[in-house]
């Protein structure tokens, strides 16, 4: 791809312009970069010219402040960004000193139809600055600040996102590694991180990989992808192997990387030296890659309320997942992996936790709907009967006629588990994904329906017992059986658009599709 053909049509589109000759001139232009391997980092850099650019650039790079944001690819359950943006924040206040920050998190995110980070928060409350001057006053001040995308700072990236959409060419790593990096380099940002999501509906890795001579993508994701079924997979790559084929991926595009691996921590990703790229892509410094398996639920939650309420719990709640004694290996992508690559300070790492709560309360004040949300009830009620729907209520107690909630366990669906206590391998994320597409039909930002994850992979579920028409011990009663059991699954859902029998038949279809 050469620069002159690009610059133009970025050039176009600061200037506004919205014409169909343009909208064809993209997505010509976004075909051909189905096969590119070149310019990329010219490219990149162009993305991220904007107005706003310009001023957030005069603000920063008068300062010394290293500016560190973390993104991801997307993915189901992905509260990665999240956590992550909580663990820089932990970083940043480890700089601080007599009241000033060495390091910041101005962190940009975007909204997503299967949940992003900003429809996310911006369902409990939170509001956002685009102000360039209110964005760094925010970072002096506390550190951080969590910025939305919009076209004042990214009219590049939105306007080549919105025809990727349109064209269905979401997935390219050309496309992806320009998009992220643009929207860090617009923000100034000094240090990025990028979780990328491997599996099925990975968002990176595109078909003309698969001839490469040196890089056999098609084999390693269907290998990957059949180790998962069969026998689970970590949720975090750190082995060379893994490591070597992404790198040999970005190298393909002229991007070099360093591998760093902990043998003893089990821990490792790709580093990426901006400074040392050609052209290079200021003012990054330095980017780090992490491989995660978008073949694993990567937390219990699908749905922005009931995300928000799971991370309120996962570092909040001395019960929760997180928080349990043995390793398990959403703790270890959380409680070790994450704050090691948000460069924190872990030499007490219980006390490294407790400012990571600090962090989440500091959040949480900031989401003034988070104490009323219908579902928090509805989560860990050992009365409710499962396969029954049960009919929501607001926090005041007023019922909400259009949103009910139906639960499910394993047995009858898998009849191993009515003989001995199994232990869950591997679940089906891409009909998870395609279900909550399906609960929220023509609203792809309801905020209300979504999935609830009773049970992960790796965890136990214990052997049903007769029951006596009322849950205990964290089971709940099945009615059609006789039998308390441990919920795996609940589907927050809208009767007016989801009818109950078609909620049940997708509930029990994907309990019968789960490895145990």
């Amino acid at each position: 791809m050469k620069a002159p053909e690009f610059q133009n049509i970025f050039a176009r589109i600061k200037q506004g312009d919205k014409s169909a000759a343009l909208q064809k001139e993209i997505d010509s232009l976004l075909i051909q970069l189905q096969s590119s391997k070149d310019n990329l980092n010219a490219f990149t850099a162009a993305m991220s010219d904007s107005d706003m650019a310009s001023i957030l650039k005069y603000l920063w790079d008068d300062t010394s402040l290293q500016r560190w944001d973390l993104a991801s690819t997307g993915g189901v359950a992905n509260i990665t960004p999240i956590f992550g943006y909580l663990w820089l924040m932990v970083a940043a206040e480890q700089t601080k000193q007599k009241g000033k920050y060495t390091r910041v998190v101005p962190k940009i995110s975007t909204d997503g139809k299967g949940g992003g980070t900003i429809d996310i928060l911006a369902s409990g409350g939170l509001t956002f600055t685009s102000d360039p001057a209110a964005i760094k006053r925010k970072c002096l001040e506390s550190g951080g600040t969590i910025c939305q995308q919009d076209d004042a700072l990214t009219p590049i990236d939105k306007a080549l996102m919105a025809r990727r959409r349109e064209t269905n060419l979401m997935t390219n790593v050309y496309l992806t590694y320009a998009s992220i990096l643009s929207k860090k380099i617009a923000m100034r940002c000094t240090h990025a991180i990028v979780d990328v999501k491997l599996g099925k509906d990975t968002k990176i890795l595109s078909a003309w990989m698969n001839d490469l001579a040196e890089v056999k993508v098609n084999d390693f994701l269907t290998a990957f992808k059949h180790k998962t079924e069969k026998n689970g997979l970590d949720i975090v790559l750190s082995d060379r192997n893994s490591l070597g084929i992404f790198s040999r991926v970005l190298q393909e595009l002229g991007v070099e990387t360093k591998t760093f691996i902990d043998e003893k921590e089990n821990i490792g990703w790709l580093i990426q030296d901006c400074q040392n790229s050609n052209p290079k892509l200021d003012p990054l410094q330095e980017v780090r890659w992490l491989l995660t398996n978008a073949n694993i639920p990567q937390c219990r939650a699908i749905g922005r309320h009931l995300i928000l309420l799971h991370l309120d719990g996962l570092i909040l709640d001395e019960t929760e997942l997180l928080m349990r004694d043995g390793d398990n290996e959403y703790k270890r992508l959380y409680r070790q992996i994450l704050p090691r690559i948000c460069d924190c300070q872990m030499e007490d790492p219980d006390a490294t936790w407790e400012k990571l709560k600090a962090q989440c309360k500091i959040l949480k004040s900031c989401l003034p709907k988070i104490d009323n949300l219908a579902a928090q009830n509805y989560l860990r009620d050992d009365y409710l009967e499962l396969e029954k729907r049960h009919r929501l209520e607001s926090a005041s107690g007023q019922p909400l006629f259009d949103l009910a909630m139906i639960s499910f366990g394993l047995y009858p669906y898998q009849w191993l588990v009515a003989n001995q206590t199994v232990k869950i391998k591997s679940m089906n994320v891409q009909f998870l994904d395609e279900l909550f597409s399906w609960l929220c039909g023509n609203e792809p930002y309801d905020s209300e329906v979504g999935i609830w994850l009773h049970k992960l992979p790796g965890e136990k579920v214990e052997i049903p017992v007769d029951g006596n028409a009322v849950g205990q011990d964290g089971k709940r009663y099945l009615k059609l059986c006789n039998k308390s059991q441990q919920p795996i699954i609940s589907i927050f859902y809208r009767p007016s658009r989801c009818s109950e029998s078609e909620v049940m038949a997708k509930a029990r279809q994907f309990l019968c599709s789960v490895k145990v």
